[in-house]
């Protein structure tokens, strides 16, 4: 009976296997959608700053760590009433249109799929769970933030994705 059940719950138990395609499409909507917050990027800015949320404003810091050629490193620091919150770390490359996330939290190089349980309790599917935030947390920013005058001419942040 017992090796009927191990076998039953292992022919329930997917393997999770990682979807390219979909993954760079992800990536390719994030680096629009950031590009979008980031005005004058390519052109000599270095640091973009903006609130976001309705009543509990979020204030964003996006900080270019390292420019080249073909990509950018930003590092997003957001805080709340003095209430410092995770920060991300991003990779722009702009010859292939993606961005993704390096680091979040103080945690970097994800492989593309863990086996479940593992020692930092990471998700099978972590690397592309960090992209969907990213993804999630950029729509939230261009619905719900203002870019200030400065930055984008007072250009609201809330354009369709």
């Amino acid at each position: 009976m017992k090796h009927q059940a191990d076998n039953a719950l292992n022919s329930t138990k997917r393997s999770y296997s990682v979807d390219l395609a979909a993954h760079l499409r992800a990536c390719e909507m994030n680096y629009h959608r950031l590009i979008s917050i980031l005005p004058g990027l390519r052109d000599g800015s270095d640091e973009w700053c903006f609130e976001a949320g309705d009543k509990a404003r979020i204030q964003i810091r996006i900080t270019l760590k390292e420019s080249a050629p073909y990509t950018s490193v930003v590092e997003v620091t957001q805080s709340r009433e003095g209430l410092e919150l995770p920060g991300i770390v991003l990779r722009l490359c702009h010859d292939a249109d993606v961005a993704e996330v390096i680091a979040f939290a103080g945690h970097r190089h994800w492989q593309g799929r863990y086996d479940y349980p593992n020692p930092r309790m990471y998700q099978p599917d972590e690397k592309a769970a960090l992209n969907r935030f990213l993804a999630e947390w950029l729509v939230f920013c261009r619905k719900h933030g203002v870019v200030p005058p400065d930055n984008c001419e007072s250009a609201l942040v809330s354009r369709r994705c």
